[in-house]
C-alpha cells in the first residue's frame, strides 16, 4: 500500500479511465494467485464497464478512477495491474501500441538490449514517438501512444508489420512469431498484445517474482545501465526521491502530452520547416505587439483626467486592453516554445 501511494501521481494518469486485469494474491505474495479481470463489487472508487463477448454474454469489467480505487484494489491484495491499450470510454480505437521483446533464455543481455534499438530505429524511421519501460521480468516494452482514431484491426496490423519488419530486415536475430519453437537463438517481438482485450503490464506496477520487481519507466539513455529485472520495490522509491520537482514536471508532460508531441513529430519534413518558420515569425510579432501596446498603455495612463465616468471608462478599456495584451503574450510564447520544439526535432 504504501509503495503504490509513493507512486500514485505517476502511475495514475496512466491506468485511470483504462479497463484492468490484476494479479491477486489472497495469501499474500509468496502464496497462490489469480488472475482477476471482471467486476466483483460496486465501488464508487471504481467504474464498470459491460461488455459483451462474441458469445453475447454479458461480462463486467472495471476500472480505476482515483487513488482510491488504487488503494482499495491494492488493499484487496492484488498487487500486479494490466490495463487495456485503450480508453475506457472508447473501447473500439486503441491509443497505443505495446512491444515485448522476449529473449530466448540463453541470449545475453546485450542481444536484448540490441534488439531493443533496433526497434527504436524502425520506429524512428517512421517518426513514431516511444517511450521505455522495464518489464520487471526478463524483457523491455516499447510504448507507441497513438494521436488518430486507431481501430484495433488496424493498430493489429500495424504492429505486426512491424515486427515482421524486424524479421525481414535480420532474419537470425528476431522473429514474430510466438511459437517457442521459432524463438531458438532469438528474440520474439510480442505484437500479438496489440489486441482489443489483452493488456501488458502498467508503469510502475509491482511484479511477484523472487524479489518484489517494478516494471519502470526509464529513459532511453538508461537502456544501457538498467538491467529488465534491476528495479526492486526499494529501489523504485529512491529513484522517484532522486527526481527533482524540475524533472517531475517534464515527466508528467512527457506522460500527459504524448498525443501532441506525436501529431507534430510526424508531419513531413517539407511542412515541419514551414511549420517552423511560420510560428516563429508569428511568435515574434505577438511579442512585438505587446510591448508596443505596453508603451502605449503607460503614456495614455498620464493623461488620466475628465471626472469619474471618464475615469470608470478609461479603466475599463485599459483592462480590456491589459487582458488582451496578457493573451497575445501567452500566445507569443506558447508559439515560440513549439517552434523551438520542432527546430530541436
Amino acid at each position: 500500500v504504501n509503495y503504490y501511494k509513493a507512486v500514485s501521481k505517476r502511475m495514475l494518469p496512466l491506468i485511470e479511465n483504462r479497463l484492468i486485469s490484476t494479479i491477486r494474491y489472497p495469501s499474500g505474495s509468496k502464496g497462490s494467485s489469480f488472475f482477476k479481470k471482471h467486476f466483483e463489487n460496486l465501488h464508487k472508487f471504481l467504474g464498470l464497464k459491460r461488455i459483451k463477448s462474441k458469445k453475447e454474454h454479458q461480462n463486467d469489467y472495471y476500472y480505476i478512477k482515483d487513488i482510491n480505487g488504487l488503494i482499495s484494489e491494492v488493499q484487496m491484495n492484488s498487487y500486479e495491474f494490466h490495463v487495456w491499450g485503450c480508453l475506457a470510454s472508447d473501447l473500439s480505437h486503441a491509443d497505443m501500441l505495446v512491444f515485448d521483446l522476449d529473449p530466448d533464455e540463453l541470449l545475453s543481455l546485450k542481444r536484448l538490449r540490441e534488439g531493443v534499438k533496433d526497434l527504436k530505429s524502425i520506429l524512428d524511421e517512421y517518426e513514431l514517438l516511444s517511450f521505455l519501460k522495464t518489464s520487471g521480468g526478463k524483457g523491455y516494452h516499447v510504448v507507441v501512444p497513438l494521436n488518430a482514431k486507431v481501430t484495433w484491426k488496424n493498430a493489429r496490423l500495424i504492429a505486426k508489420n512491424i515486427a515482421e519488419l524486424m524479421e525481414a530486415r535480420w532474419p537470425n536475430k528476431y522473429t514474430s512469431n510466438m511459437k517457442k519453437s521459432k524463438r531458438k537463438g532469438k528474440i520474439f517481438i510480442d505484437w500479438v498484445r496489440n489486441t482489443k482485450g489483452a493488456t501488458s503490464v502498467a508503469p510502475y506496477s509491482l511484479r511477484i517474482r523472487k524479489k518484489l520487481t517494478v516494471s519502470m519507466p526509464i529513459s532511453w539513455n538508461e537502456l544501457d545501465k538498467i538491467k529488465p529485472d534491476e528495479i526492486t520495490i526499494e529501489e523504485a522509491i529512491k529513484r522517484l526521491k532522486k527526481k527533482t520537482h524540475g524533472k517531475n514536471l517534464i515527466t508528467k508532460i512527457v506522460v500527459l502530452m504524448p498525443n501532441i508531441c506525436y501529431t507534430i513529430f510526424v508531419l513531413p519534413k517539407e511542412v515541419n520547416f514551414m511549420l517552423e518558420t511560420f510560428l516563429l515569425i508569428i511568435s515574434v510579432l505577438l511579442i512585438v505587439v505587446v510591448l508596443l501596446q505596453g508603451n502605449k498603455a503607460s503614456s495614455a495612463g498620464q493623461i488620466i483626467t475628465g471626472g469619474n465616468d471618464v475615469l470608470f471608462q478609461n479603466m475599463k478599456e485599459r483592462g480590456f486592453e491589459l487582458f488582451i495584451s496578457r493573451l497575445t503574450l501567452i500566445l507569443g510564447i506558447l508559439f515560440f516554445i513549439i517552434s523551438l520544439i520542432l527546430f530541436l526535432k
